[in-house]
């Protein structure tokens, strides 16, 4: 996937976590399908209702080089059906 070009990824919930992002709550999920794994950030939240571990999602946006894989910070996203 190239970097800064807005995209749609579409995968699993594979991991979640709540970390501070400049002294703001940031939700950080990691989505994965087969080809690869991509983070997705959420500033200023902890948690978003229905994002949950082992959910199918499709995040859209544009993503940046993060060390050696690509991040999203607060992409669009839709909950896909189980």
């Amino acid at each position: 996937m190239p970097p800064r070009q807005l995209v749609c990824v579409t995968g699993k919930v594979t991991r979640m976590t709540a970390r501070p992002t400049s002294g703001q709550p940031a939700l950080a999920v990691m989505v994965s399908d087969d080809t690869g794994t991509v983070t997705a950030v959420w500033t200023g939240r902890r948690s978003i209702g229905g994002i949950t571990l082992g959910r199918r999602i499709a995040i859209k946006g544009i993503a940046i080089t993060r060390g050696t894989h690509l991040e999203f910070t607060n992409p669009s996203y839709t909950l896909l059906p189980r």
